[in-house]
């Protein structure tokens, strides 16, 4: 009887707007109407997959880097959700980025994990947010600068992090299959001179 009532409060609002809008009112229109106004929205097209861009083999081999890059950037973000599906709120590279800092660094404030992440200040304090709702990470006040608040694991958030690192140990594995050990290796040591170089000339552009 109460589903009834339920479904009946449900229905004569609908009626009445369906009533006000219709030229010849009818039972069996208003039907048709009502799951007109209710139905699913439509499926969106199925994308097509990612293919190589022709572009590609009309810029200098140098030129093309910055393209490769942003591509596999894209992959990374897309393989890191695959791996992080099920363990809310760490679903995405930046939500691991986020808690491994807070983790692995003594008590860091939201600025310090933008200095090291190089996410932004809006994105880490949206991140922090969840974090906190869902018991994972606490927010403590500095003892030498009460002005200031610093960001500490839980229990609970170490033992997510350790969970979604076992997972992310998956990523370079997934990313880099058609390379050799060798190459992978070779490919890390060429990566982390470029992030060494550039890492420096923005800490020197922010000292001067």
């Amino acid at each position: 009887m109460n589903d009834a009532f339920a479904l009946l409060q449900q229905l004569l609002p609908e009626l009445a707007t369906y009533a006000q809008t219709a030229d010849n009112p009818q039972v069996a229109d208003f039907a048709a109407w009502l799951h007109r106004r209710t139905a699913l929205p439509a499926a969106p097209a199925a994308q097509l997959p990612p293919q190589e861009p022709a572009f590609l083999n009309h810029l200098s081999p140098l030129t093309q880097l910055g393209p490769l890059v942003a591509r596999l950037q894209h992959f990374t973000h897309l393989r890191a959700q695959q791996l992080l599906a099920d363990l809310v709120p760490i679903t995405s590279l930046r939500d691991f980025i986020v808690l491994a800092a807070i983790t692995n660094q003594a008590a860091p404030t939201k600025s310090e994990i933008a200095a090291t992440s190089l996410l932004e200040m809006s994105t880490i304090t949206e991140i922090s947010r969840r974090l906190v709702q869902a018991g994972l990470v606490t927010e403590v006040t500095d003892p030498q600068d009460r002005r200031t608040r610093r960001l500490q694991v839980a229990p609970a958030g170490r033992r997510l992090f350790d969970k979604a690192t076992a997972r992310m140990e998956q990523l370079s594995p997934d990313l880099y299959e058609a390379l050799t050990a060798g190459e992978q290796a070779e490919l890390r040591r060429l990566l982390s001179l470029v992030n060494a170089a550039h890492t420096s000339a923005v800490g020197r552009k922010a000292g001067e």
